[in-house]
């Protein structure tokens, strides 16, 4: 009997080793796959991310290219904007253009009216005026065409034409003008 039980204890003890064996090698393979997870997925985010910082490359080259064809817009943009602490500057240059076409002209100012604020601390208003011209019809037309390439922001809201006598348009006529120009100022 004594090798009968020698013979189950031989056979448990190699059973148990192989149960051991079999723990052991089923844990490396667990281990091993969590690795390879983990690698796995490092490497889709390390494709993505190449992948993102390559498209942020052809962004900011495109940006680039762009600011470069831009320039200095956005001050040609901002200079269009009279300076509203100098609407003599217009006035002047209305007067001077009113003269040109032989105009006679008189003009109202009103005060600045805040339109926007702009996040460096720039205002950006609109001052309405009014005036009347008088001259004859083609010196009015004249008049349009040079105050439209005036170096400044303005529109005309409406204008009123007004003829002394019913002669026709080549004798002198009237024009009332409304409108605004658009300035620039610091917040205070």
């Amino acid at each position: 009997m004594l090798k009968s039980n020698n013979l189950i204890f031989i056979l448990l003890k190699k059973v148990i080793v192989a149960l051991l064996i079999l723990v052991a090698t089923t844990t490396g393979v667990i281990i091993i796959r969590n690795q390879i997870t983990k690698i796995g997925t490092s490497l889709i985010e390390t494709k993505r991310s190449a992948f993102f910082f390559e498209r942020r490359s052809e962004v900011v080259n495109t940006l680039r290219t762009q600011f470069a064809r831009v320039g200095d817009a956005d001050t040609k943009v901002l200079n269009a904007y009279i300076p509203d602490d100098n609407i003599v500057e217009f006035i002047g240059l209305l007067n001077s253009v009113a003269a040109q076409n032989s105009i006679q002209i008189t003009s109202q100012f009103g005060t600045p009216v805040t339109q926007l604020t702009l996040q460096e601390g720039t205002i950006l208003s609109s001052i309405d005026f009014s005036a009347n011209l008088t001259g004859t019809f083609a010196s009015y037309i004249n008049f349009m065409k040079h105050f439209e390439s005036l170096p400044y922001f303005t529109t005309i809201r409406s204008f009123r034409i007004l003829s002394p006598t019913a002669q026709g348009i080549g004798e002198s006529i009237s024009v009332a003008l409304q409108g605004k120009v658009y300035a620039r100022g610091k917040a205070q």
